[in-house]
């Protein structure tokens, strides 16, 4: 089990677990959290791609089913921890859900899983380090522009 904090300072639990795994199954999302290789939504997209982050909505919802028992405790409703989760507060609670999820699998002898989980958020963090870079690339060349038009200006003749 691990845990994460809310945006306003308390401590949620997540844990994934054969309970956790039949009540996202059951729920509205029919999310199986056991078959990482099935597609959801419209397009369907691999549930690895999914929990990654292209669907950030359905990743809270997630989130909220596998920290139920937690959130309930505490009082915390469905909409309420949709509110609760902002800014690094989302980042640690996938974080620690992408963790867990790796727990999960390797307590089922399935570290191939496991590894396939950890290979999908290193190909994520350098997608995102790569459109950082080609931003930055896109914001100094404008920069450069800018510069060059402003000398331009300044060195004609009135």
């Amino acid at each position: 089990m691990r845990s994460f904090k809310l945006s306003d300072g308390r401590s949620v639990d997540i844990a994934i677990n054969v309970n956790t795994v039949k009540r996202l199954r059951s729920s509205e999302l029919k999310i199986d959290l056991s078959q990482i290789d099935a597609k959801y939504g419209d397009p369907p997209l691999p549930l690895l791609s999914i929990m990654m982050g292209l669907d950030p909505i359905l990743m809270v919802d997630v989130l909220y089913l596998c920290c139920k028992p937690s959130l309930d405790a505490v009082g915390v409703t469905d909409e309420q921890f949709g509110e609760l989760l902002s800014g690094d507060s989302v980042t640690h609670a996938v974080d620690a859900f992408l963790q867990e999820w790796q727990s999960f699998f390797r307590s089922l002898n399935r570290s191939e899983v496991a590894e396939a989980i950890q290979a999908g958020q290193r190909v994520l963090t350098a997608a995102v380090a790569r459109a950082t870079l080609l931003t930055m690339d896109a914001e100094l060349l404008t920069c450069e522009k800018i510069a060059v038009c402003s000398l331009n200006a300044t060195d004609s003749p009135e």
